[in-house]
């Protein structure tokens, strides 16, 4: 799987859409698993649109906040809502 922004490429290894209810509220939250340097990881690329690439589909994400993002087994793990 392929994740893109308008300024970088990533490769996915893992990813969950999750759609909760908190307060009478809707809250999405996207787990994702990529094969980056933490230090080469952009946070701003996710505050806009984003898209994630699969043999089947597209899916389009756009105004998410990135919550948190911490390696893992040598991977990036990046939880983020909206």
């Amino acid at each position: 799987m392929n994740l893109k922004t308008f300024n970088s490429e990533y490769n996915v290894v893992e990813f969950h859409h999750y759609i909760n209810h908190v307060d009478d509220k809707v809250v999405n939250l996207v787990e994702l698993l990529i094969d980056c340097p933490i230090e080469e990881f952009v946070e701003d690329d996710f505050t806009s649109i984003f898209m994630i690439e699969t043999d089947k589909h597209t899916h389009v994400f756009s105004w998410y906040t990135v919550d948190e993002y911490y390696e893992e087994n040598g991977l990036l793990k990046i939880v983020l809502v909206k």
